[in-house]
């Protein structure tokens, strides 16, 4: 027997979860917006020759460099071939990990090195400016 405070516990979790779907439904429609409007406002920052803005807010928009290694050509095998031969097998499994590749990238952009001998020929790097943003 379904007594009166089963019913109502029934009754919430059932209006929090068409909320959750709706905020979803929200969420989804302004992502979408934002993916449309970035680069629209990365090229207004590039015409405008800014990196950043501050809004009236107090909000923060810029630009934010992000390299990412990717395998050349989309070829995953040879560039998976290619870190083993050039010594950095570390991030090969039977595949190689992206991010982890990506943040080795970084690393040395950020040290001022050189890829190592062979690297450009086995993998992609590809250079991404995001619009992001903070309070303050």
């Amino acid at each position: 027997m379904t007594t009166t405070t089963e019913i109502s516990l029934y009754e919430r979790y059932g209006e929090l979860y068409e909320r959750k779907r709706e905020l979803e439904a929200t969420l989804k429609a302004i992502s979408d917006e934002l993916a449309g409007l970035e680069p629209v406002v990365q090229d207004k920052m590039l015409q405008d020759g800014i990196t950043s803005a501050k809004l009236q807010s107090g909000m923060l928009l810029y630009q934010q460099r992000m390299l990412w290694a990717r395998a050349k050509d989309g070829d995953r095998a040879a560039t998976a071939a290619g870190l083993k031969r050039i010594g950095l097998a570390d991030f090969v499994h039977e595949d190689f990990n992206v991010n982890s590749l990506s943040a080795y990238v970084r690393e040395l952009d950020k040290t001022g090195e050189s890829r190592p001998d062979g690297f450009d020929e086995i993998v992609q790097v590809d250079e991404e400016y995001r619009i992001r943003a903070r309070q303050g």
